[in-house]
């Protein structure tokens, strides 16, 4: 609804063209048939890519955390899906300090490659820096429209940079996973206790 509401007057000409955008940037498919025009629906396809890689990272760690749990002969199942919240919470809570510092990295990565992308990118090509936030952030997220593309001897180091962003995710889900872990050996703790 939000990515209609912005981009209603450019190129979605339906609603159910902004679901369709929505979907494919939150899986990270990124076709280019549709793409925001405005940079306030830029802004809003990144916080959607970040959105859906978070979720992404929660759903691999409670698949990690599960399989860890049957391959030490206990189950994981907690008693509600307010308690599975509340140890996902637990988990992201434990994690917090090394995910801050993670993303305090990628950010700065993320700009650093988009000011190197700005400065040796054609102006036709790359106006403005927010452009060049915009094109960083699609390729990191492996989203990448296709509605920027460099032209400069850029395209062949920059875009293999960016493959740094994929790693730092995996170690996002790591970190997660691990969190969850704990939280999970914790509970169990407690539960044995209670017995």
């Amino acid at each position: 609804l939000l990515v209609f509401a912005v981009e209603h007057r450019s190129n979605l000409t339906s609603y159910f063209d902004a679901e369709y955008f929505t979907v494919v940037t939150m899986t990270a498919v990124g076709y280019g048939d549709i793409t925001p025009q405005s940079d306030i629906g830029k802004a809003v396809a990144i916080l959607l890519m970040l959105v859906s890689g978070a979720c992404a990272a929660m759903a691999v760690a409670t698949v990690v955390v599960s399989l860890s749990a049957a391959a030490s002969g206990t189950e994981w199942h907690p008693a509600c899906p307010r308690s599975a919240l509340r140890m996902l919470s637990r988990a992201a809570r434990s994690s917090a300090r090394s995910l801050a510092a993670l993303a305090c990295g990628l950010s700065s990565l993320a700009l650093l490659l988009s000011a190197v992308v700005y400065f040796i990118e054609p102006r036709e090509n790359i106006g403005t820096f927010a452009e060049a936030v915009w094109f960083t952030v699609a390729t990191m997220t492996t989203v990448g429209y296709g509605d920027i593309c460099l032209v400069t001897t850029a395209k062949y180091f920059v875009p293999v940079l960016m493959l740094l962003a994929r790693v730092a995710s995996g170690l996002a889900v790591g970190l997660l996973a691990l969190g969850l872990q704990r939280a999970w050996a914790a509970a169990r703790e407690v539960e044995l206790e209670v017995k």
